[in-house]
């Protein structure tokens, strides 16, 4: 039976963590072992994560002195962990629902088959589709980040077939080898986590999974999308709760720079780009809220005359 250790990176919603930690324990076929790290949430997140686990054995709590982002957090449960025994560590939000009691089971048993085998993870079914813009992609080059940069820019290199996303077809249940994971649920063994080091705490959010796959690159490992499991997620359900739009655009944009600077050598010419199209992004976005919020206006005052007059009818 494999020995798996699962590190859940908790901000603020620690009822979903609660939820999920009794979601995990009905998995079979393994050896499970949980490690919660709060990173510092500011609310009563970690005195009710202490209440719903202090007496229970296969949880671990931990929390750290501040919220450094995603690589801060899990960096720190990788240290609570050095020296711990297991064969294989999963890396999970807390947003995730698992709809198959030996999911972990099977997706460890397709692991130990892939060839030199990095991190592999499940397909993500977010609203019960497959998010493919989401699960994998490959490592973005600087052209990737500049169509990437404004919804108009993407959604025409879409369907152009031009950005770094991967096109697998709908009947495809194979183990495809990918380039990049989500880093919302992903398993490794604990040789290849050790390999890699600790995680690249210089961006807050986003980027982070790409960094990971320029390691495990570097590393001569390959990761995979095991297109025959899946898990279901909740995407950015911590992200929207807690920040606004252009917040979260900021923290891309800043882990945008840094990546390409990095590990593709961009220059100070490419920066300033996009920087520039992260000021285009707020017009942008400004404009199509503005539609949005216009389209919804219309749609109310269309349906109002007939609302008013059901409601007269209710009270008549």
């Amino acid at each position: 039976m494999p020995s798996v250790y699962v590190l859940i990176l908790n901000y603020l919603t620690y009822s979903e963590t609660i939820r999920y930690v009794a979601e995990l324990k009905r998995q079979q076929g393994i050896s499970l072992s949980i490690l919660v790290v709060d990173n510092c949430s500011p609310n009563n997140a970690y005195a009710a994560l202490q209440e719903a686990f202090n007496s229970d054995p296969a949880v671990d709590l931990i929390r750290t002195h501040r919220n450094g982002g995603y690589a801060f957090g899990n960096n720190a449960g990788l240290r609570r962990l050095s020296g711990k025994p297991f064969d294989y560590l999963l890396i999970s939000n807390n947003d995730i629902r698992l709809d198959d009691e030996q999911l972990i089971l099977r997706l460890v048993e397709a692991y130990r088959e892939l060839p030199s085998a990095g991190f592999a993870a499940p397909r993500m079914m977010v609203g019960g589709v497959e998010d493919r813009k989401h699960e994998a992609w490959k490592l973005p080059r600087f052209r990737d980040d500049l169509l990437a940069s404004l919804r108009t820019l993407y959604t025409l290199a879409d369907l152009a077939g031009m950005t770094n996303r991967y096109r697998f077809p709908d009947r495809d249940h194979g183990a495809r080898q990918v380039d990049c994971l989500n880093g919302s649920f992903f398993l490794g063994s604990r040789e290849v986590f050790r390999l890699m080091g600790p995680m690249d705490e210089n961006t807050f959010l986003y980027g982070e999974e790409s960094i990971m796959g320029q390691k495990i690159k570097a590393l001569g490992l390959k990761n995979y999308l095991v297109r025959s499991l899946r898990f279901h997620h909740d995407l950015g359900g911590t992200t929207r709760k807690i920040k606004s739009v252009a917040r979260l655009q900021r923290y891309w944009l800043e882990s945008a720079v840094y990546y390409q600077k990095t590990y593709n050598g961009m220059g100070p010419a490419g920066a300033a780009m996009l920087r520039f199209l992260y000021w285009c992004w707020t017009a942008e976005t400004r404009l199509w809220h503005l539609f949005i919020g216009q389209k919804n206006k219309t749609r109310r005052q269309h349906l109002t005359p007939g609302l008013s007059a059901y409601t007269k009818e209710k009270k008549v």
